[in-house]
Order: structure tokens, then sequence, then C-alpha cells
């Protein structure tokens, strides 16, 4: 089989001060195999929280060890 790679990095760590931002948030299953990414918008820290914004606009609290697909792949 093939194996490729999805470089990511902890949601925390990619957000701005200065607004929300928009990531791909990876979603693994108990092998730590990405399964899929789903986009969530206006990320951002709100009373301490990270949330954001699924494409039906429903607010989502988002784990801030989530890890964000930053559009890296590899083969």
């Amino acid at each position: 089989s093939e194996h490729w790679a999805c470089v990511a990095y902890p949601v925390v760590s990619t957000c701005s001060e200065q607004g929300g931002v928009n990531r791909g948030i990876c979603q693994l299953n108990s092998h730590n195999q990405l399964q899929r990414v789903d986009e969530v918008l206006n990320i951002q820290n709100v009373d301490d929280e990270l949330v954001g914004y699924n494409d039906m606009g429903e607010r989502l609290q988002i784990d801030s060890g989530a890890l964000a697909s930053m559009t890296f792949w590899g083969v």
C-alpha cells in the first residue's frame, strides 16, 4: 500500500492575535492515521478557549492540541 504524510501543527500554534483563522482540523483514528480533514472557520481565542465555526455556521469548541493541517503533503 502507499503511504502518505500530512504535516500538521497544534492548532493553538497556528492562531493569530490579529483575528480569526481558517484551518483544516485533522481527525485521526485510534492508530493516529488521518481519516479526514474538517474545515473550521474563524478560529480564535474567546475567553481562554478556542472556538470556530463549521460550514453550517455552528459554533465549535476546539481542543488547543487538535492538529491543524497546513496543506503540506508528502508521499
